[in-house]
């Protein structure tokens, strides 16, 4: 009885201390890109949108005008739009994975799965098709291609945000899940995910 209390403990310190380093990282990176975005938008070059400080409604504002999505300009894309950036970052670094695994809950975005080894978070895209119909990722696992405590395995693209000796914080985002019957779920994506085997 007192093992099981023990692992339990440990179990909870691991969670606590990896809770504690997730906040530090946030607020590391909320001090780091924190600045307003007229001066942080000055600071990378991007041209200013000519707005009065708090005078104008967002509606009314013009746009800013940054070059298009063309390769060649895409680090400037970036810096012109952050959100675009860091999605790009994590794409052009993430490696293809498969995860087998039993279905725990699906908790917002996020996908649970328990593995042999450990419990995953996969975060899924909210749109999917399955065969010829379009559904909410919420609708996947509320019907019946899966439900909580079946088997799936989850085609995944993996970004390792911060790798140390004794650990590492990843990310996935699921883009084919494959249930128990073999049928296939799709993520609707704005871009193709091509794997060569």
């Amino acid at each position: 009885m007192s093992i099981s209390w023990r692992s339990s403990l440990k179990k909870s310190l691991k969670i606590a201390s990896m809770t504690v380093v997730l906040l530090l990282l946030l607020v590391v990176g909320v001090l780091a890109y924190g600045k307003p975005q007229a001066v942080a938008d000055e600071e990378r070059g991007c041209p200013p949108d000519n707005r009065p400080p708090d005078n104008r409604p967002p509606d009314n504002r013009p746009p800013k005008e940054c070059p298009p999505i063309v390769y060649p300009s895409i680090p400037r894309w970036n810096e012109c739009r952050p959100k675009l950036g860091l999605f790009s970052g994590l794409i052009a670094n993430a490696t293809p994975i498969e995860i087998n695994g039993t279905v725990v809950a699906l908790v917002r975005d996020m996908l649970v799965l328990d593995t042999e080894d450990d419990q995953i978070r996969i975060h899924l895209p909210p749109v999917w098709t399955l065969e010829y119909e379009v559904m909410e990722r919420e609708e996947l696992f509320n019907s019946t291609f899966s439900a909580a405590g079946e088997n799936v395995t989850v085609k995944a693209l993996k970004a390792v945000l911060f790798e140390n000796d004794g650990f590492s914080i990843n990310v996935m985002m699921g883009y084919e899940i494959i249930n128990a019957d073999s049928v296939h779920a799709y993520a609707v994506l704005p871009f193709n995910i091509e794997v060569e085997s």
